[in-house]
């Protein structure tokens, strides 16, 4: 698992794609019970994408033949020189290039669906992430989400 969680920690910026677009957008700490369900609704559907985006690049790693652990392996040293690893072969790089085509493909393919989840909830992206900032910077307005969060019994 944890393996998993470090091959997607290596995409999630990317797989979200808007990072631009999201950088530049101030919190509106205004946020109303309504947009706290539509809120709500959008992460549960964006955790969906992401599970199903994360399986999907275990698999394009398993269907080339090479361990995530490895792989990731390779991805830290390619970002941090100094990163004691094994140095990859020449089969094992040009494995690595491919998953990574197929990445950005798998990536782009989550940024869709990921805003389309948004929007489906009634939101902007733009609004998701001002409420986004929000919660993490209000307490009690994250005590909400998180209530929200939770099975009605």
């Amino acid at each position: 698992m944890r393996c998993l969680k470090s091959l997607v920690s290596f995409f999630t910026i990317a797989a979200i794609g808007m990072g631009s677009l999201l950088a530049q957008v101030q919190p509106n700490p205004d946020v109303s019970d309504k947009e706290v369900k539509q809120f709500v609704a959008a992460i549960q559907q964006v955790q969906q994408v992401e599970m199903a985006t994360q399986q999907e690049m275990v698999g394009e790693v398993n269907k080339e033949e090479m361990e995530v652990n490895r792989f990731n392996e390779i991805m830290q040293a390619q970002q941090d020189p100094k990163a004691e690893v094994t140095p990859p072969t020449e089969e094992e790089m040009q494995k690595v290039q491919k998953i990574v085509k197929t990445f950005e493909d798998i990536q782009l393919k989550a940024q869709q669906k990921m805003q389309q989840s948004i929007e489906e909830q009634g939101l902007t992206v733009e609004r998701y992430q001002q409420i986004t900032n929000a919660v993490q910077a209000d307490n009690e307005l994250m005590q909400k989400v998180q209530e929200s969060m939770q099975p009605q019994q």
